[in-house]
């Protein structure tokens, strides 16, 4: 494990959603979009089990990237969540994050 790392209870598994409303848009966006989704621990062990979603949506200046950004001496949100969920001090949820902001905003994905 790296010092710049931490070992997770849960994982994210990094989708990109293909989608035709954004095809052919008059700013020239992409139509596929970075979506990314953390399952927390557990979550295999129970297949049919629902959870609820927390959605975090980047801003007009944001990229989905940003989610893993620290600032010193802090965790970042996934990372915090994560350890509330491990040590059974919020019930668990899914983490979603996408990108919402247009290309045209300076967002560039």
């Amino acid at each position: 494990m790296h010092p710049w790392s931490t070992q997770m209870s849960g994982r994210f598994e990094e989708h990109v959603f293909q989608s035709d409303v954004l095809k052919n848009n008059p700013l020239g966006d992409p139509s596929a979009r970075p979506l990314w989704v953390y399952l927390p621990p557990g979550y295999d062990d129970e297949p049919e089990r629902r959870y609820p979603t927390i959605y975090q949506i980047q801003g007009m200046t944001g990229q989905l990237d940003m989610w893993r950004n620290r600032t010193a001496f802090r965790k970042n949100f996934p990372e915090l969540a994560d350890e509330l969920f491990a040590r059974k001090e919020a019930p668990l949820a899914l983490l979603s994050g996408l990108i919402a902001g247009p290309h045209m905003a300076g967002v560039s994905l």
